[in-house]
């Protein structure tokens, strides 16, 4: 694991994963191993773990709670991760990802009125971020409020002077 050999790392640690199941450190990095690797869902389980039989500092309980969210909503369940999401936010209620992933969340389930709160949130953040100005805006478009206008227009400024067209592409 040291040697960033994960794949080796892998077959050892989770013999010894799901022979010591009370070993919640090996949970963990079992789990992160996992995670890394998109393998959602049998991250949550030993994440999972983790929390059953560890005693985590409350650092490591805090991105272990983001990494299963993020876990939760790639498998589509939604629930769980706002669970996480929110005791995330209790730690800290100006966690990005966090917010963001509410809002995802959100949208996922068709709230919008709650994805766009949490959106408008993220962008007090991140003020220079192009993507939230065109959710919101399009949110807002979606919903037939005039505020879409002020968002396409900041996103409009912001990039009329770019070329959205890499130049090799241009001929």
């Amino acid at each position: 694991y040291k040697n960033k050999d994960y794949t080796t790392a892998l077959e050892h640690l989770d013999t010894v994963a799901s022979r010591i199941k009370f070993y919640a450190e090996i949970q963990l990095i079992v789990g992160d191993i996992y995670y890394n690797r998109d393998n959602f869902s049998s991250a949550v389980s030993y994440f999972d773990k983790a929390f059953e039989y560890g005693l985590l500092s409350r650092k490591t309980e805090y991105y272990t709670r983001l990494k299963r969210a993020t876990c939760n909503y790639k498998t589509s369940n939604y629930k769980e991760a706002i669970e996480d999401l929110k005791k995330v936010r209790k730690y800290n209620p100006r966690n990005f990802k966090s917010i963001v992933l509410m809002a995802a969340i959100n949208l996922k389930q068709d709230n919008d009125r709650e994805a766009l709160r949490y959106l408008i949130l993220a962008h007090r953040y991140r003020p220079k971020s192009n993507s939230l100005l065109l959710k919101i805006g399009n949110l807002y478009y979606k919903k037939k409020d005039h505020r879409y206008l002020t968002y396409y227009q900041k996103l409009y400024t912001r990039t009329k002077d770019t070329n959205p067209v890499p130049n090799k592409y241009l001929v």
